[in-house]
């Protein structure tokens, strides 16, 4: 986020955390500190001690509301004790819907594939403007055992706009900056998502 010493991530990811440490994506550790947790979305801010490189930081004129249909690309670090850590995942889908389940407004149902430790990273279009924050899954065997549906591939984000309402700033009128490509986004994002370690 602007300033370049603020991440926002999701507040279940921090609760409880000590020693926080993050790593970004091109490879920079600092040490972060939680400055602030929401009591209306599952959202906190942390601070860094001193801020990224260059290229880090996502302009909150970046930061967008999600529309149906949108590319919707999540970056993160999935089970990290299979996958890897060292640099961040990129799964790509589209925003389903732009509300929740049972039509929460403040949150989003994409279908990019989401795993244990993507939460709180990043909902990217193809322009590189920020969606969202990854929140999780979509529990199939609980919505199964209560509706006998079977859910796949719908997964929820955190909207930016409830991302703005959290920071306390305004949202921007929108812009229309240039599709990239797959590897072109990852590139332009990798110095912008971070891994966050700690002990509980």
């Amino acid at each position: 986020m602007e300033g370049g010493r603020s991440i926002v991530t999701n507040r279940h990811v921090v609760e409880g955390i000590s020693a926080l440490y993050v790593r970004n994506g091109t490879g920079h550790v600092r040490k972060a500190r939680v400055v602030k947790m929401s009591s209306d979305d599952d959202l906190a801010l942390l601070e860094i001690d001193k801020p990224f490189p260059e290229g880090a930081v996502v302009p909150l004129s970046d930061v967008v509301q999600p529309v149906a249909g949108r590319a919707a690309i999540v970056m993160g670090y999935p089970m990290i004790g299979l996958l890897g850590d060292e640099q961040p995942a990129l799964t790509e889908g589209i925003v389903a819907k732009a509300a929740g389940l049972a039509n929460d407004p403040n949150t989003f149902q994409l279908t990019s594939k989401i795993n244990k430790g993507n939460s709180g990273g990043p909902v990217f279009d193809k322009r590189g403007r920020l969606l969202g924050v990854a929140v999780g899954k979509t529990d199939s065997a609980k919505v199964y055992e209560r509706t006998g549906a079977l859910v796949e591939d719908m997964n929820i984000g955190i909207k930016g706009g409830r991302i703005l309402v959290f920071l306390g700033k305004k949202p921007s009128p929108e812009t229309e900056p240039p599709e990239m490509s797959l590897e072109d986004l990852y590139r332009e994002m990798l110095p912008r998502s971070v891994l966050i370690v700690g002990q509980r």
